[in-house]
């Protein structure tokens, strides 16, 4: 394995921590986030093949692997309902969208039926 590759090697796997860490350090930060979905890391491992030489003790090339991570948010799964006390906020129970349009005319879809946001 050359100095390289293992560098590389090193380098994915503190990147793969790194975006671990920042999806937990967002999920606290947001915790109490109207309408915020929860993030996810998935890790996925890439091995590379070996070239080895023919025979026994014979020396061949490694080459390392690396690690990748995918951020992950489910932008429609479904929360838990809460009562309130406003008569314009709504709920949506199941799939869908309610559509907005900002001052501007903007058009956005939401899942947030609360009319303080």
């Amino acid at each position: 394995m050359s100095i390289y590759g293992m560098m590389q090697t090193s380098i994915s796997g503190m990147h793969a921590q790194s975006n671990r860490l920042s999806s937990v350090a967002d999920n606290i930060a947001n915790s109490d986030t109207l309408g915020y979905k929860r993030s996810q890391i998935l890790f996925s491992t890439l091995v590379a093949g070996t070239s080895l030489s023919g025979g026994s003790g014979s020396s061949g090339t490694y080459s390392s692997g690396s690690v990748l991570s995918h951020t992950v948010r489910v932008a429609n799964q479904q929360g838990a309902l809460e009562y309130t006390s406003s008569v314009t906020d709504l709920a949506i129970s199941g799939g869908g969208y309610f559509v907005v349009q900002d001052a501007g005319g903007q058009t956005y879809l939401t899942r947030a039926g609360s009319s303080a946001t």
